[in-house]
């Protein structure tokens, strides 16, 4: 299987290349280092599937390129499209690359964090291979931030008309985790017993409120400014 995954960055919501495309670049990248009789089969899987028309895909995803090598050059004989046309051709073609890289042999799993800075286009990306009922072997993962996710937030009316298309939908609530939870993680990261890690572990609790995320860093933190450290 292939495992694609891409995070949002608050910083760069109006993105030069949506994280979509940049997480099946860096799958294509991972294709092409493994070369051998992977690349020979995805080559012959993808041109069977694009034809000339990946070359739509290319200006985003530059890595496809090194796969379907030979068809560079060829939209320069192609009808040039703008406005809907361009993008339903867009979307024609990102729904047939997944379909290409997804089946029961090597089912693929997208990973995207952060979803609550998600731009438009990767979200239209998104509800359109979602809801597409001929790729079968592909599961989304999508991380956010639900205190940041409203009701008239783009995610959420994107996942609302994802349901109602029928596709299935898991929501998995991560709320943070208790004292008992920080206290058997700092035993194992310290590698002491969970009495001995007991008063550093309500320690860190306290700081972080059990936010896995903030306990992980409080504990670097403090290993950082050698104020955690080794000794018998």
């Amino acid at each position: 299987g292939y495992f694609l995954a891409e995070k949002f960055d608050e910083l760069q919501q109006v993105q030069q290349v949506p994280v979509v495309f940049s997480a099946l670049n860096h799958f294509c990248a991972e294709v092409c280092r493994r070369g051998g009789s992977v690349l020979d089969n995805m080559r012959d899987r993808l041109r069977e599937a694009l034809g000339t028309d990946g070359n739509v895909l290319v200006g985003l995803i530059p890595n496809l390129s090194n796969i379907i090598e030979e068809y560079q050059g060829a939209a320069d004989t192609s009808p040039e499209l703008t406005g809907q046309a361009a993008f339903m051709l867009l979307l024609f073609c990102f729904r047939q690359l997944i379909r290409t890289i997804s089946c029961p042999e090597h089912p693929a799993v997208l990973l995207l964090d952060d979803m609550q800075w998600a731009d438009e286009l990767s979200l239209q990306l998104l509800e359109a291979v979602t809801t597409d009922d001929e790729i079968k072997s592909f599961l989304v993962i999508a991380c956010y931030r639900d205190g940041e996710v409203l009701v008239d937030h783009p995610l959420q009316q994107r996942l609302g008309a994802i349901h109602r298309a029928g596709t299935v939908l898991s929501e998995i609530h991560v709320d943070n985790i208790g004292k008992e939870s920080v206290t058997r993680l700092v035993s194992d990261a310290l590698r002491i017993s969970p009495s001995q890690a007991h008063p550093l572990a309500d320690l860190v609790h306290s700081k972080t409120s059990g936010q896995p995320l903030f306990v992980i860093q409080f504990l670097k933190l403090l290993s950082d400014e050698g104020l955690l450290r080794f000794s018998l």
